[in-house]
């Protein structure tokens, strides 16, 4: 069957043409008879292989569902949402099939961009919260940071009345190890009490560099024998390291202080006081040492 100039279809052609959307009518044998511009410009209907392959996938989804489908066209592969309708045979007999050819190519195009732009913003977002928190050298939490968390930690441990272990860390002689063998060899020892306080963490506790050569480890819920294990192992741990150098092999201690709440202050400032007056004595008596303060808990 062909449509002849007094179809309905025929003179309804300038207004199928208009359309933004690719137009096929299909006779009740499946034959293509008429086609507006824009389904003839994409070859939707004039290539037997590919008219073919629509027809075949919208027996399994009759009208008036719709699906997607990929097609080749003279512009490329392009991504068409297809529907289909019934209408009257003007001439009698079975109804005729319309299919309705949208083009979402670029449509998806944009959204697995736009899901790709919003992936990227929110990897940033994160970057730049990391980049808030983190120390770069060492992957530890900031000094800024840690001040936050500590004050929350100091409000929990009132509420609940337990304790917070304070572990406050110097790396001795690294102004002397960075004058005999440069700066690239004191970052590295710097990276490397980053790693064994990472080691030496639990998910509860908080792990930060506070200064160049300065570190503090904060427990929150530990008694001061954890506290002091878990601050002698760290000294430890550090004290076999030994770096290899074009001037020769590195080797550097801690030394190290411990305090507690609230045996030792019941503030941010006062706890970080009673820790490095701590610090301070191991210091004065030969390094490489810890050091608690003498307070009972």
């Amino acid at each position: 069957m062909t449509l002849d100039s007094e179809s309905i279809f025929t003179k309804l052609g300038p207004i199928l043409d208009a359309l933004d959307e690719g137009i096929v009518i299909l006779d009740p044998t499946g034959k293509s008879i008429e086609q507006n511009r824009r389904a003839a410009e994409w070859e939707i209907a004039s290539d037997p292989l590919q008219q073919d392959r629509w027809r075949r996938l919208f027996q399994e989804f009759p009208p008036p569902k719709s699906m997607v489908v990929s097609l080749r066209t003279p512009f490329g592969k392009r991504r068409f949402e297809i529907r289909s309708e019934k209408v009257p045979n003007e001439y009698g007999g079975r109804p005729l099939t319309m299919y309705f050819f949208k083009d979402t190519t670029d449509s998806r195009f944009l959204q697995v961009r736009l899901k790709r732009l919003e992936f990227l913003n929110l990897r940033s977002r994160a970057k730049i919260r990391n980049l808030e928190m983190q120390d770069s050298l060492t992957g530890l939490f900031n000094r800024s940071y840690t001040s936050n968390v500590f004050s929350s930690e100091l409000s929990r441990a009132k509420r609940t009345e337990s304790r917070i272990g304070v572990i406050a860390i110097d790396i001795d002689r690294l102004k002397v190890i960075n004058d005999a063998f440069g700066t690239g060899q004191g970052d590295e020892l710097i990276a490397n009490v980053g790693k064994i306080l990472l080691q030496n963490s639990r998910k509860t506790d908080i792990a930060a560099r506070i200064g160049g050569e300065e570190f503090l480890l904060i427990l929150p819920g530990a008694d001061r024998q954890t506290v002091l294990e878990r601050a002698e192992r760290i000294r430890d741990q550090y004290s076999l390291l030994r770096l290899q150098s074009p001037k020769g092999s590195i080797q550097s201690t801690l030394s190290v202080g411990v305090a507690m709440f609230p045996a030792d202050g019941s503030s941010e400032d006062s706890l970080m006081r009673s820790a490095n007056s701590a610090l301070y004595v191991a210091k004065r008596s030969g390094k490489n040492r810890v050091v608690s303060t003498g307070s009972k808990d």
